[in-house]
């Protein structure tokens, strides 16, 4: 982690400068390629604090509205001279710093069915910023907001395709904190979209040994939307 303050308004080619004022004014801080930042939980006194960013030639940002990498995203290789994610003028509490090409965030939310307070955990080892996996609904979400936003869970690489894809361990756990009994994993992927090459989609590979219960995994884009259904739904 190199998020620090700067007095540099120029950020090198692998570097992003954030300011807490619009249109690059205020004071700076730099992040480099490699940093995922929770600002709520680890520099509380900057949560919604920074309001514009310079971005490095080499470099991209997901800037996310809210902590624990979770709720409305921006993705951009371009300087932001007014970061607006949850309406004009408002700031963040989270973001992710890549490389330009090549590195993509992917994100999740999750829908109990049976409306009986299920979670789910996914854990993959190129994104797990607290060491523990990434919960969905976020267990713990700053005051006021909404725990069932998507959140980030894994960056895929352009080299995760079908034949080399990314691990992703699942776990889904009961509101009485015993886990249903699927032990699954499964394969996440990019693939070109069928209408724009240009543009990247995640695809999902079971494993044809696991048991996976009553859960589905449906794709969208880049987000997975995991459902724990009733079984009337199967």
């Amino acid at each position: 982690m190199a998020f620090k303050p700067t007095t540099k308004i120029t950020p090198d080619v692998n570097e992003i400068i954030l300011f807490t004022e619009k249109n690059y004014t205020g004071n700076a801080y730099s992040a480099i390629i490699g940093d995922n930042i929770d600002l709520y939980k680890n520099f509380n006194p900057l949560n919604d604090q920074l309001y514009s960013v310079k971005v490095g030639s080499a470099a991209q940002v997901t800037l996310i509205r809210d902590d624990g990498f979770s709720g409305p995203t921006q993705e951009t290789n371009k300087d932001v001279s007014s970061i607006a994610l949850g309406g004009p003028g408002s700031g963040l509490s989270s973001f992710i710093v890549l490389q330009k090409e090549g590195k993509y965030v992917v994100r999740a939310n999750f829908l109990d069915k049976t409306k009986e307070d299920r979670s789910i955990i996914l854990k993959t080892s190129n994104f797990n910023p607290t060491g523990d996996g990434v919960t969905i609904p976020n267990p713990n979400p700053a005051s006021g907001e909404n725990p069932n936003l998507p959140r980030v869970f894994t960056i895929l690489d352009e080299s995760n395709t079908e034949n080399l894809p990314a691990t992703v361990g699942l776990y889904v756990r009961r509101n009485d904190g015993v886990y249903e009994d699927i032990g699954a994993l499964i394969s996440v992927y990019l693939a070109d979209s069928k209408r724009n090459s240009n543009v990247k989609i995640v695809k999902i590979k079971k494993y044809a040994d696991y048991n996976y219960g009553d859960l589905t995994f449906p794709s969208s884009g880049r987000l997975v939307n995991f459902i724990w259904n009733d079984d009337n739904d199967l």
